[in-house]
């Protein structure tokens, strides 16, 4: 059968000749393994057409990048609806907000209203390349949220609703633009996992050369909720009421240290698994500080940890235990 339709395809969102030649096949071959032999071109050339339609979809181009943090996620159209619900609820505006379309009165069987807010978008872009599909219906959910990657040595903000996991390498699907790409849910697609070693000399690299990096002892003079990565030691921490953790991070030029509060789980889980005194590298938020407190508070968006301290605390553990022992 002719793939060579197929494999432009993969070409065009990304791929070598060669590699999208291969990927094809292997396409082939296991729709063969799984329907059986007697499948013919026809129904091969179907399934084939809607995987890679499906896998290139909105792509875009392609970047390689590891993801250092990120943040919760949000509903981007949260804002939108209740602006809507702002004007319905207002006697001065609410005839306009339904003449105009921004909400619709929904019945209930009881005779109860319900108010919805209605997509009123025509685009979903701003240059209006691209059409709403869900314009002039009920304005669903669009959640989003901030991740952090190091893409060809420079610190690269991904948006999207995606799931991407600390210490990770994925492709990115999308359009870069600064240090901004916006990707769908199928925007990342993961290509491996760092050692610890290794994923700690891929940060320090990206620190030693990047404004994105700073100094502990510079943290203090930030402005409210800039973001940057900086280095430091583990002072303390323990868990929240809500799962997650908090800790405190050091250094010789910040003795008092910066409080942070995770955002996500793979940042808890690698605070808990640390011990004190482990030195780490840490991807901050600065937010407002805590009433009656002077102290450096932050958001923690990713930790990664120096193997090598990790080895020196157990190796002084066990010494310590040897020293004090009978």
């Amino acid at each position: 059968m002719e793939i060579n339709e197929f494999v432009t395809k993969l070409v065009e969102s990304g791929f070598t000749e060669e590699k999208a030649t291969l990927k094809v096949k292997k396409i082939i071959e296991k729709i063969k393994e799984k329907k059986g032999e007697q499948i013919t071109d026809v129904e091969i050339t179907a399934l084939l057409n809607a995987a890679i339609t499906s896998a290139t979809a909105n792509k875009g181009e392609r970047y390689k990048g590891l993801c250092i943090g990120y943040e919760g996620k949000y509903d981007q159209n949260a804002k939108i609806g209740q602006l809507a619900l702002d004007k319905y609820n207002n006697a001065a505006t609410k005839a306009q907000a339904i003449k105009d379309g921004f909400v619709k009165e929904m019945i209930g069987d009881d005779g109860s209203v319900a108010v919805v807010p209605i997509d009123m978008r025509k685009f979903i872009d701003k240059d209006n390349k691209y059409e709403n599909r869900g314009y002039g219906q009920p304005l669903r959910s669009r959640m989003i949220r901030k991740c952090y990657f190091i893409v060809d040595g420079e610190m690269t903000i991904v948006s999207g609703n995606i799931d991407p996991a600390l210490g990770t390498e994925y492709y990115i699907y999308g359009k870069k633009k600064g240090m901004y790409i916006n990707t769908n849910r199928n925007g990342i697609q993961k290509a491996g996992t760092l050692d610890k070693s290794p994923l700690w000399d891929a940060v320090t690299k990206f620190a030693e050369t990047s404004d994105f990096a700073v100094n502990i002892g510079d943290v203090p003079f930030l402005d409210i909720w800039s973001i940057k990565l900086t280095k430091g030691f583990i002072k303390n921490g323990g868990d929240t009421k809500t799962g997650g953790r908090w800790g405190v991070i050091h250094g010789d030029e910040l003795p008092a240290g910066v409080f942070g509060f995770t955002t996500n789980e793979d940042t808890a889980a690698i605070l808990s698994e640390s011990d004190t005194g482990n030195e780490v590298y840490v991807l901050l938020k600065i937010k407002p500080p805590r009433e009656g407190s002077d102290g450096v508070q932050a958001a923690f968006l990713g930790v990664i940890i120096n193997p090598e301290s990790t080895v020196n605390n157990e190796l002084l553990s066990e010494i310590d235990s040897f020293i004090t022992e009978d």
